[in-house]
């Protein structure tokens, strides 16, 4: 029932409505108030904003800023209007990959220098 690693599950699209072998859920096996409400508000559900807020502050730092806006977290760490984003999963880019280098690198590119020596 660690938060930090529950929030990180989740960010990875973790499904919280998956089922193990007998039938249970991640919410069923939860033992605690903050990840219970994490869960819950993944799925959908409204809980209550100071159990949201104390997840995201358990959350590892670097997830915090993605776990806040896919929960739909105001400024205020208040749950904002129901229906203001789909949470099943959400889909919140991972500021971690957006550096990450593209499939077809500069040097798999030939230089002009190349492309002339072969011709």
């Amino acid at each position: 029932n660690r938060v930090d690693l529950v929030a990180l599950l989740l960010l990875c699209n973790a499904h919280p409505g998956t089922t193990s072998q007998d039938g249970r859920t991640p919410l069923d096996l939860a033992e605690g108030p903050v990840v219970k409400a994490l869960l819950t508000r993944w799925a959908g559900g409204d809980v209550d904003a100071g159990a949201l807020r104390a997840a995201i502050s358990e959350a590892n730092p670097l997830d915090r800023p993605r776990l806040a806006a896919a929960l739909t977290i105001d400024g205020q760490g208040r749950p904002e209007e129901p229906g203001h984003a789909a949470l099943a999963p959400p889909h919140v880019p991972d500021q971690r990959s957006a550096s990450l280098p593209s499939s077809r690198s500069a040097a798999a590119a030939p230089s002009s220098a190349q492309a002339a020596a072969v011709a």
